[in-house]
C-alpha cells in the first residue's frame, strides 16, 4: 500500500482517484458510488460527492448492498451471532458488540499557507486522509477527503456564520464508509465520539504531524469543525440517519457526562446537598435550645 510508505525514503506517489476509496463490497457486481443528474457525481468520490449534495447539486451517494452489520468481539460465541443474539450477549457481560454497516461525514474549515497550491497536492490529500483515519481508529481506505478553496457564501451553509477571508481558507470534506462484514473496526458510535471529542487543535496538530511526516511545505489550523453525520444501514436497504453535534472548545479535558451523577468523598447520593462540615441544619432542636441558652449565660 502506498500509504504505508508515506514519510519513508520510498520513491512513491500517490495518485488520487474516486476509485481509490472504498466503493464495493465484497462481491464485484454490487457497488457503491456517487448518483445523479449532475456530470460530476459519477467520477466523485464519498467525500466529493458530499460536497457537490451540499451546495445544491443533484448528487447522492449510494451505500453498496450487503449484510447489514458483523458481531465482533473475543468471546467465541460473538463470530457467528446475528444482532438480536449479538445485543443479547453483550447485555448479559460477554465481550461482544454489534458493529453495524455505516457511513459518516463532516467538514473542516482550514486556514492554509497558499489554497490553490494546497488543494491541488496529492500528497497533501493523502496526509489529510491519514489524519482523519488516525483519529478515527479506521483504515485509510475506508476514507475519503475533499478539499475546496472556500469562498464565504458556501462555507457559511455548511458550517458557522464566521467572517472569512477568501484567500488561504480551504474546505475539506471527510466522509467514510464500513461495510456490514468489514474487517473489525471501531462501531459507528465510537467513530462519531472520535470525531466530536477531537477538538481544532488536535486536528491541527495531526495535519502538522502527517505533513511534517511527508516533508509537505504547507501550515494549515482548523478554524472551525462541523457535526458529524451517520447514517446506519440495515439488511432491508433501510438508512437512519443521525446528525451529532460537535463542540468547539479547544480543551481536550473530557466533560462529566449529565446523566452519570458523581460522587465525591463522603457526600450520600441520597443527599446530594449535604456538606462535609454541616451548620445548623444538622444538629437536633435540643441542641440548639442549648446553643442559644449558652449564649444568653454570656
Amino acid at each position: 500500500m502506498c500509504s504505508d510508505y508515506f514519510g519513508q525514503e520510498m520513491n512513491c506517489k500517490w495518485e488520487w482517484y474516486a476509485s481509490d476509496t472504498i466503493e464495493t463490497t465484497t462481491t464485484d457486481t454490487i457497488q457503491s458510488g456517487c448518483s445523479g443528474s449532475d456530470s460530476r457525481c459519477r467520477e466523485s468520490s464519498q467525500a466529493a460527492c458530499t460536497r457537490l449534495a451540499a451546495k445544491g447539486s443533484d448528487c447522492w451517494w449510494k451505500h453498496a448492498d450487503g449484510p447489514e452489520g458483523t458481531c465482533l468481539g473475543h468471546d467465541s460465541r460473538c463470530a457467528s451471532s446475528e444482532k438480536q443474539m449479538c445485543v443479547k450477549l453483550a447485555n448479559g457481560g460477554a465481550d461482544c458488540k454489534w458493529r453495524a454497516a455505516f457511513s459518516f461525514t463532516g467538514y473542516l474549515l482550514l486556514e492554509v499557507s497558499n489554497a490553490t497550491a494546497f488543494v491541488s497536492n496529492p500528497d497533501v490529500q493523502v496526509a489529510v486522509t491519514l489524519s482523519v483515519a488516525n483519529i478515527t481508529a479506521l483504515p485509510y481506505e475506508f476514507i475519503s477527503t475533499d478539499m475546496e478553496a472556500a469562498g464565504g457564501n458556501q462555507t457559511r451553509r455548511l458550517l458557522s456564520t464566521r467572517l472569512l477571508s477568501t484567500n488561504g481558507n480551504v474546505m475539506l470534506t471527510y466522509a467514510g464508509s464500513v461495510q456490514g462484514d468489514a474487517q473489525p473496526t471501531p462501531t459507528a458510535k465510537e467513530v462519531a465520539a472520535a470525531l466530536i471529542s477531537a477538538t481544532l487543535d488536535d486536528f491541527t496538530l495531526l495535519f502538522k504531524k502527517s505533513f511534517d511526516d511527508g516533508e509537505i511545505a504547507f501550515a494549515a489550523s482548523v478554524l472551525e469543525k462541523s457535526d458529524v453525520t451517520v447514517t446506519l444501514f440495515d439488511s432491508s436497504g433501510t438508512q437512519t440517519s443521525t446528525t451529532i453535534q460537535s463542540s468547539t472548545t479547544q480543551s481536550s479535558v473530557p466533560q462529566i457526562s449529565q446523566t452519570e451523577p458523581q460522587i465525591f468523598g463522603t457526600q450520600s447520593p441520597e443527599d446530594p446537598d449535604r456538606d462535609d462540615a454541616p451548620g445548623l441544619a444538622g444538629f437536633s432542636p435540643a441542641h440548639v435550645l442549648a446553643f442559644v441558652w449558652m449564649l444568653c449565660l454570656l
